[in-house]
């Protein structure tokens, strides 16, 4: 449609196109094989008659836009350190192979975070929040279990509270409250292991903080009367 005007039309001279494109997501659409690699550069050279060539943002440029970001979404906190936290976590960010960051990342990352901050706010501290928003395509409940995350540099940045990034990302993960999240994460496995006897899968539960309180709280509810045998292989465990 613009590219066939009306030559007499006035207006003509007055009207720029101006197209933001990716050469390799047209090199993906077209080119089936390694013969057919000239067809898209064919295309945009014929189609556009000048094109400007757009860097990557550099550290120092987002850097500035995420802190302006954050500011703005959380003005209560622009002049404390959680605000430095939460951008020195992005920092460490899980980077997608042959992806350069682009500032559509930044804002959506920092919607999250105001999602979950609306939700959570006074419960879970924002640091946790932006962990969470960061990790959560990766975040299971096995790697909840086994501690594979985060990455001990990530731990740092968290604080005297780090101890607890299972309960907070755990309550997060299954949306229930901190003081519960633990005993969703692994409730099932330990009464599992207590009543099968089997001290291997609880040794390997140990290791998330709060284990000692559900296993009181399973063996509390165990009913010895109809099922004695269930303490001696929870006692053997």
């Amino acid at each position: 449609t613009f590219f066939e005007l009306d030559r007499e039309a006035e207006w003509r001279e007055k009207v720029w196109l101006i197209v933001p494109y990716d050469p390799s997501v047209l090199k993906r659409l077209w080119s089936l094989d390694e013969k057919e690699d000239e067809l898209p550069s064919a295309f945009a050279s014929k189609t556009f008659q000048i094109t400007f060539h757009v860097p990557p943002p550099v550290l120092s440029d987002w850097d500035k836009f995420l802190e302006k970001c954050l500011k703005e979404a959380f003005p209560q906190h622009k002049e404390d350190v959680e605000l430095n936290i939460v951008k020195r976590l992005f920092r460490l960010r899980p980077k997608k192979v042959s992806r350069s960051l682009t500032p559509r990342d930044i804002k959506q990352f920092v919607n999250r975070v105001c999602a979950l901050h609306q939700q959570w706010c006074g419960t879970i501290p924002l640091r946790f929040q932006a962990l969470y928003a960061l990790c959560e395509d990766g975040i299971d409940e096995g790697k909840l279990i086994s501690g594979e995350l985060p990455e001990p540099k990530v731990l740092d940045l968290l604080g005297e509270e780090r101890r607890n990034w299972q309960k907070y990302l755990a309550a997060l993960y299954f949306n229930v409250p901190p003081d519960k999240a633990i005993h969703v994460l692994i409730g099932n496995d330990v009464r599992e292991a207590l009543i099968s006897a089997d001290g291997e899968r609880l040794k390997r539960l140990s290791n998330v903080q709060g284990f000692i309180e559900v296993v009181e709280d399973i063996l509390d509810k165990m009913d010895l009367k109809e099922q004695p045998e269930q303490i001696g292989k929870a006692s053997l465990a």
